[in-house]
């Protein structure tokens, strides 16, 4: 399961991330903190070693024909796949909090003001939309609720693409996930932004019906590590960073694409994720453009994992017709 263009994507860029968090750390003021640090990689060591153990169990009875050695052999395999798929996300996840923490510790100017002219440019008006759905106590709540469930949208995600056994759906889901992360954090850390509660200061009546901190919770420690008195990172109580582009619009987008070939779910989730990008902008206080350009990173990963698909399958095609005419004769020239 390891060979896939997906699990190479993935595997490639938990090293790159790897490496630069290890040489940025040593030219930054600030350090990680010990107990978040053994936490994270406690839970990657299980998962690691959780795969390791059902490998074993696999080579174990692979020459058993028996029907218990069947159902063994696929409750392994579906047990090293949840577990290579979390184990990943766990990574990239650390290893992305420590890089948004470095690349935002910077004076480059906040770029709120530029977001908010563009959505005025195209229409949109972040105030009347909170405004609206405050109004709307209902529709408040369902969307400070799908907000806050992106993480266990992520552990559905593993659980039951694995043991649906959709390994190529489940790969694909941890190499976007490792993609889309790169471009976020360049891009957040070139182009800054508090968010949309902290440029437009709206009275607390236009959100009391959201969450107590919708939008806000990232504003003291990205405060402090702009200036400059953010010194110890504990991963364990890591916020989100982010403003442009919306990463929880990405995420949304590349977990409804996980399920689109599973049979009952697909339309739920795909409702459900629609509702979590409408979200976004009061609960999550984005602006229209950073959902917007979160859609365009996404999509764009989207593009390239198949079109790294579409290779392998001509590939693995040419192969095979080259194996043909080896092992058959030349009686017709393979294409190229």
């Amino acid at each position: 399961m390891l060979t896939t263009p997906q699990a190479k994507i993935t595997t490639a860029l938990v090293c790159f991330f790897s490496c630069v968090s290890v040489v940025l750390l040593q030219f930054s003021p600030m350090t990680l903190d010990r107990s978040g640090v053994v936490t994270a990689l406690t839970a990657i060591v299980m998962m690691a070693a959780l795969y390791m153990v059902m490998a074993v169990v696999n080579t174990r009875l692979k020459n058993d024909s028996s029907s218990v050695a069947g159902y063994l052999r696929y409750f392994a395999t579906t047990i090293q796949n949840i577990s290579w798929a979390s184990g990943m996300i766990m990574c990239v996840t650390s290893l992305m909090i420590i890089l948004n923490y470095i690349g935002l510790a910077t004076s480059l100017p906040f770029q709120d003001a530029t977001f908010s002219s563009i959505d005025k440019a195209m229409g949109f008006d972040w105030i009347a939309t909170l405004t609206w759905v405050n109004e709307r106590p209902m529709i408040a709540k369902i969307l400070t609720m799908t907000y806050h469930a992106s993480v266990m949208q992520m552990v559905a995600v593993a659980l039951i693409l694995g043991f649906t056994n959709q390994l190529r759906h489940l790969q694909e889901f941890t190499a976007l996930f490792a993609m889309t992360s790169l471009p976020v954090l360049v891009i957040s850390a070139l182009l800054p932004a508090e968010g949309a509660y902290a440029f437009y200061q709206p009275a607390e009546t236009l959100f009391s019906n959201m969450s107590e901190v919708a939008g806000r919770w990232h504003m003291e420690q990205l405060a402090s590590l702009r200036a400059g008195t953010f010194h110890v990172l504990d991963i364990k109580h890591a916020e989100g960073l982010v403003t442009f582009p919306s990463f929880h619009t990405i995420l949304a987008i590349i977990t409804a694409y996980a399920f689109r070939d599973t049979r009952y779910l697909a339309v739920p989730f795909a409702v459900l994720n629609a509702i979590v990008i409408a979200s976004t902008l009061p609960e999550g206080g984005h602006f229209l453009i950073d959902v917007i350009a979160g859609g365009l990173i996404a999509l764009a990963a989207i593009a390239l994992v198949r079109r790294c698909q579409n290779v392998e399958v001509a590939s693995e095609s040419l192969s095979l017709r080259w194996f043909e005419w080896l092992t058959l004769g030349p009686t017709r020239q393979p294409a190229n």
